[in-house]
Formats: C-alpha cells, sequence, structure tokens
C-alpha cells in the first residue's frame, strides 16, 4: 500500500450508499446517502469528502470530491445526509453525479472543514452562488433562534437555484454574465452591516477572490469578521 492509499484508507472510513436521487433544476441533483457517518462533533457548515467509483482503478484523488452538508439524520440503523450535487463543472463528481442510482456504493469521511457557522454572531451575510446553497441552507436551519439571516446570491440564470426543504427560496438573486461582475461588485460595495456580522463568501473562485477582496481592502472588514472559500474553478473540473 503506497502513501496515497494509506492517507484515503484512514480517512474513509465510512461506506455508504445512494437511497434516494432526485433531480432539482436542470444542473443539481438531490441525494440521500446512508452510511455509519459520525456527525457526533459535526459542526453546521461543514462538509463531507466522498471516494467516487471505489472499485475504479487509477488514482484515488482523481475520484475525491467534496461537498457541503445540507442535512443530516441519526438512527440506530445510521446516518442519512442530504446533499446537493451540481453536473456543470463535467468533472468525475458530475459524471458520478448523472451515472449513480440508488444502491450505488461510495465512500465517505467523517464532517470536515472550518467554512462553518460563528453563532456568536447576531447577524449573518452570506454571498455566494448555486454551488454553495445547500451551505447556506444548512446555516439558516442550524442558527439560534435570534441570530439574523441574510443570503444573496448570483449566477446567470434564478432558475438554476433550487428550494429548501421548506419549499421557499429565501435570498435574493443577482443577474451576473461571464465577464461583466463589476455592477455586482458594486452592489456588494453599497451593502449595510455592522461589526457583529459574520460575512461569508462561497462559490466560484475567481469571484470568490474578488469578493474577499472587496470586503477586506476596499471596506475594511476584519479577517476575524469574514470567511471566504472557493467551492469551484472556472475551466477545472474540481479543486481537489
Amino acid at each position: 500500500m503506497n502513501i496515497e492509499e494509506r492517507i484515503f484508507t484512514k480517512l474513509f472510513l465510512n461506506e455508504a450508499f445512494v437511497i434516494d436521487k432526485k433531480k432539482l433544476t436542470e444542473e443539481v441533483f438531490h441525494f440521500k446517502l446512508k452510511g455509519d457517518i459520525r456527525f457526533s462533533n459535526y459542526k453546521p457548515g461543514q462538509h463531507l469528502r466522498l471516494l467516487l467509483y471505489p472499485k475504479q482503478a487509477g488514482k484515488l484523488r482523481d475520484r475525491v470530491r467534496t461537498y457541503s452538508v445540507w442535512n443530516y439524520n441519526k438512527s440506530k440503523e445510521g446516518s442519512v445526509v442530504d446533499l446537493a450535487i451540481c453536473t456543470s463543472s463535467e468533472g468525475p463528481g458530475s459524471r458520478w453525479a448523472l451515472e449513480s442510482e440508488i444502491g450505488t456504493p461510495l465512500f465517505i469521511s467523517d464532517p470536515l472543514g472550518k467554512f462553518t457557522l460563528e453563532e456568536s454572531k447576531k447577524s449573518i451575510l452570506f454571498i455566494g452562488d448555486v454551488s454553495a446553497l445547500a451551505h447556506f441552507y444548512s446555516f439558516r436551519k442550524y442558527r439560534k433562534e435570534n441570530q439574523s439571516i441574510k443570503g444573496i446570491f448570483y449566477g446567470t440564470d434564478e432558475t438554476g437555484l433550487f428550494q429548501d426543504f421548506d419549499g421557499s427560496r429565501p435570498f435574493s438573486f443577482h443577474p451576473i454574465n461571464k465577464g461583466n461582475d463589476l455592477q455586482f461588485l458594486n452592489y456588494c460595495r453599497e451593502l449595510k452591516f455592522d461589526h457583529d456580522t459574520m460575512i461569508y463568501i462561497g462559490g466560484e473562485g475567481n469571484m470568490t477572490v474578488k469578493l474577499h477582496n472587496l470586503f477586506l481592502r476596499d471596506l475594511g472588514v476584519s479577517r476575524r469578521q469574514l470567511k471566504a472559500k472557493p467551492f469551484w474553478m472556472s475551466g477545472k473540473t474540481g479543486l481537489e
């Protein structure tokens, strides 16, 4: 067993299976996966790493993809986790989402990541695209009762943004065309928020960097008040 195999053997301890699959939009599927996943130390906003095509030969890293936990439920029979998987990138994750069916096996890590809900802040401002929408919905569900949350999502078409489990779409949408993002950046420049607001930026990598620089450098937001995470990068099939 080589070093890569040793690392991945320790990371992907949980065997899981697809128990439900539904198409939410033209490019997004809702998956329910069941397995012995440990959520005892779960923090809202953490993600899971999935090892797809576990019986396929080749480099393991090429089959690893990362998805936010939209929702989860624990029982004596195991954990069931809800994921939203986009198929627009045409990478391994997109292909798996299109090809997989009920009963398809895979391996999953325990919850990971630090792009998590900050419960000490009075309010949350979340800016992102469809790839970060399930992440926003998890914040919405697990936030404290007195914690307000505002979502601002961008994209070429609002129809690509799926509903939360309760049927709502509690965010504002701003259309943005490729190569013409100045108007959206100027809109974000005028947003009103105070020092007790935690700002999250997630989605396409280039836009995430631009928004991060806008808030940090131009608007003088403290690093302690700002978290940013690229969920995907234009021109690449994945960040792994």
